[in-house]
């Protein structure tokens, strides 16, 4: 039986009735708790509950003695009761985007698992009776806070993939030699040394191992293997790992040339940034950046700068107007009601991305820009734009959805290098719709 996607709130009970029901689906609904009732469902054997809003799963649910297939992804669970155990018989149990911090030692009775899935969750320890799953072939761990792995992962001998990406693990241990059978390691984004990393690959020669993050020539992904050589590293990329403070040796890669802070919960930029003055690159999005120190402005071989998704930047500091190597700008998703002034200075500004604000004007000073190829003004409040909009003979796309616009004016027209001009969502007449047709022949108008 299948009732996703139905807007349910709360678990249906007629479905208490349909005592031989094997099947069920209940995915992306809005449910908050699962009732006790759910054990007389006897004979279930595979149950689907991903994408809805539970915060826990009662004991009751365990009890049903011929489930072997449980899916509850993306709820907002963050424990598991001790009565797991009771599952003798679940081959597969994907518990992937919830809250959990630890897991009960009882999850070792689960003898005929098969495939686990705790991605992304913020588990800290693995109890040591994980060692247990004797029958375990796909086991996911990536996206938690592991700083170690038990040593009984090594009785795993079943174990065909395990997924360690993204996790706090600096060390394995030497146990996992007995995983002979391991198809596919993936240890992406962890600060493991490179001493640890020869010790993990010779332990699993036969294995495919996921160390991108430290391979020479790349990008690197792990702060401490570029402190090991740290004039030699000229990019890093620290996405999606958690320090909200900004990680002063970071200072130390002088030769610098790219740095990727995206999704990090950096809270304040220091002002000791400007000592990588070859920086090139430099992306803040999606953190909780309220403001940039004045100093950003001596990076002068800046070309592409993000803080978007920021949510509090209301305003920029006047010297951004130094950036005058500056090609890509993203001021996507802040709180800017005015465009910064210091932009119009930006001569060599290709991409300017200011969508999702709180903006109802476009100044004049738009056409000093001239060399735009990519204008983002979508989700904004504008009403209208200046006729020196035609002034961007080079503007290529142009994306004005969700605004206010009830015309465009006829200096429109002068950009003949326009291909992409999106307008839905906009309150413009169909006369006026025409009338832009004709002015760009040869661009495509989503309205």
């Amino acid at each position: 039986m299948d009732l996703s996607r139905q807007k349910f709130a709360v678990f249906p009970k007629e479905i208490w009735e349909l005592e031989y029901l094997e099947i069920l689906k209940l995915e992306e609904n809005r449910i908050t708790v699962l009732p006790r009732e759910i054990n007389k469902l006897k004979n279930l054997k595979e149950l689907y509950l991903n994408g809805n809003k539970l915060t826990i799963v009662p004991k009751e649910i365990w009890e049903l003695e011929n489930l072997t297939i449980l899916r509850l992804k993306n709820n907002r669970i963050s424990t598991l009761p001790k009565e797991i155990e009771k599952s003798k018989n679940l081959q597969e149990l994907n518990l992937r985007g919830n809250r959990l911090v630890t897991l009960p030692g009882e999850i070792g009775e689960l003898k005929l698992l098969e495939e686990l899935n705790l991605e992304n969750n913020r588990i800290k320890i693995l109890p040591n009776e994980i060692g247990a799953l004797e029958n375990l072939w796909i086991f996911n761990l990536s996206g938690n806070k592991l700083a170690s792995i038990p040593k009984e992962i090594g009785n795993l001998q079943n174990l065909r993939m395990l997924y360690l990406e993204n996790n706090q693990l600096k060390t394995l241990p030497r146990q996992m030699e007995k995983l002979q059978d391991l198809e596919v390691l993936n240890l992406l984004i962890n600060p493991l040394l490179f001493e640890e990393r020869k010790k993990i690959q010779a332990l699993l020669p036969d294995c495919d191992i996921d160390l991108r993050d430290v391979e020479e020539g790349e990008t690197y992904r792990n702060l401490n293997l570029a402190l090991e050589q740290p004039l030699k590293i000229l990019s890093l990329s620290l996405e999606y790992q958690q320090f909200s403070l900004f990680p002063k040796e970071i200072l130390k890669l002088k030769n610098l040339r790219s740095l990727s802070l995206y999704d990090t919960s950096l809270v304040a930029l220091p002002k000791e940034i400007v000592r990588l003055k070859h920086l090139e690159r430099l992306s803040l999005g999606l953190n909780q950046l309220k403001s940039l120190p004045k100093e950003i402005g001596l990076l002068r071989n800046l070309r592409s700068l993000d803080i978007g998704a920021n949510n509090e930047f209301e305003v920029l500091p006047k010297e951004i107007a130094r950036l005058q190597n500056l090609r890509s700008l993203l001021l996507n998703q802040n709180r800017f009601k005015i465009f910064p002034k210091e932009i119009w200075e930006l001569k060599k500004l290709v991409i300017l991305n200011v969508n999702t604000n709180q903006l109802d004007a476009l100044p004049e000073k738009i056409g000093r820009l001239k060399g735009l190829q990519m204008l983002d003004l979508s989700h904004n409040r504008l009403t209208t734009l200046p006729s020196e909009i035609g002034q961007l003979h080079n503007l290529t796309e142009l994306y004005l959805q969700y605004n206010r616009i009830k015309t465009l004016p006829e200096e429109i027209a002068r950009l003949q290098n326009l291909r992409k001009l999106t307008l839905y969502e906009n309150p413009i007449p169909p006369q006026e719709l025409d009338k832009i047709r004709k002015l760009l022949p040869n661009c495509e108008i989503r309205f």
